[in-house]
């Protein structure tokens, strides 16, 4: 089983397990064992996942709340 990075969600609780065991897969820190980019594609969360522009829009303003904090802004 894949341990993947420790503390990667600040709010483990309000993450489902599915988005987990994707994000596990994503961020295992061995190489060799980390998933590749077809096994990542074909899991079952990014079968549920949006629209690619839903999930641009998404990430985007993720990524826009995470550089605002570290900026303090």
């Amino acid at each position: 089983m894949n341990t993947g990075y420790p503390q990667p969600f600040r709010k483990p609780d309000g993450v489902t397990p599915l988005f987990k065991d994707f994000m596990g897969k994503c961020l295992d820190p061995l190489p060799a064992l980390r998933a590749s980019a077809e096994d990542l594609l074909s899991h079952s969360f990014l079968k549920k996942a949006d629209t690619k522009k839903g999930m641009k829009r998404l990430l985007s303003s993720i990524f826009l709340q995470e550089s605002m904090k570290q900026f303090n802004l």
